[in-house]
């Protein structure tokens, strides 16, 4: 009978050893579980905030090339003579023909010089029109 007993107290023993080891990888099974998920929620964290990075890069290079073909277009256009034109008009006073230098009245605060062509001085009355009083210039 004691053999009996020893052996049944044997086994009790080692079944309760068993549950404590599966206790214990139930456990760590568990915690695995967990930490994977945790990082599973750390990876769509960092992948969205990529994305995100992605879609603000992706809109930045569309800003960069639309500009890039604005850029292209100026230059295309400062080869033209219009361009030319304008920059004379702006920075040398450039006048082509039918334009207004200044009218009466308005405050005189340069000095003009033709340089080629002519220039007519006229009045402008409601019954006659216009009255040409001198032709400066060629």
């Amino acid at each position: 009978m004691d053999k009996q007993k020893n052996k049944r107290r044997g086994e009790i023993a080692r079944r309760k050893g068993n549950r404590a080891a599966m206790i214990a990888i139930t456990f760590v099974v568990c915690l695995l579980f967990i930490v994977l998920l945790a990082k599973g929620v750390q990876l769509k964290q960092r992948i969205r905030a990529n994305d995100e990075t992605r879609e603000q890069l992706e809109e930045q290079i569309k800003e960069e090339k639309a500009r890039t073909g604005e850029i292209e277009d100026l230059k295309e256009y400062m080869q033209t003579n219009e361009y030319i034109r304008q920059v004379a008009k702006n920075v040398l006073g450039l006048v082509e023909d039918g334009d207004i230098v200044f009218r009466e009245g308005d405050r005189g605060n340069c000095m003009y010089r033709i340089i080629e062509g002519s220039v007519e001085v006229f009045i402008t009355s409601g019954k006659e029109g216009e009255i040409v009083l001198t032709t400066l210039g060629q």
